[in-house]
């Protein structure tokens, strides 16, 4: 039997992490938006979503940079404009991640 490449590993962990974890980020905004008001689960919401905001979203976030810059110092260096442009998109989305988690601390 033959051994499946790091590599593919790599890949398949960066792609099942670029589906979770954008995609749990949205669902908790979705959350926040019909619920964070509610007097009664408000607060609970509230601390729900930070919770899994720094457990699930924030280390996927840091997976996927993590195996995407691997990936492409391995096998195709950085000059790829689609690259350059995975950068860019990957440091707005920690950006926006932050100014989330500080809004939802408060």
């Amino acid at each position: 039997m033959n051994a499946v490449p790091l590599y593919v590993l790599v890949k398949y962990a960066h792609v099942f992490v670029a589906i979770v974890a954008p995609g749990a980020s949205v669902g908790l905004g979705i959350l926040q938006e019909f619920y964070a008001d509610d007097p009664a689960h408000g607060a609970y919401v509230l601390r729900a979503i930070l919770r899994l905001e720094l457990v699930i979203v924030l280390p996927g976030y840091v997976l996927m940079a993590l195996s995407g810059l691997w990936m492409a110092g391995s096998v195709w260096g950085f000059a790829p404009h689609w690259i350059r442009a995975a950068l860019v998109l990957w440091v707005a989305g920690g950006l926006c991640l932050a100014a989330t988690l500080s809004v939802i601390r408060r």
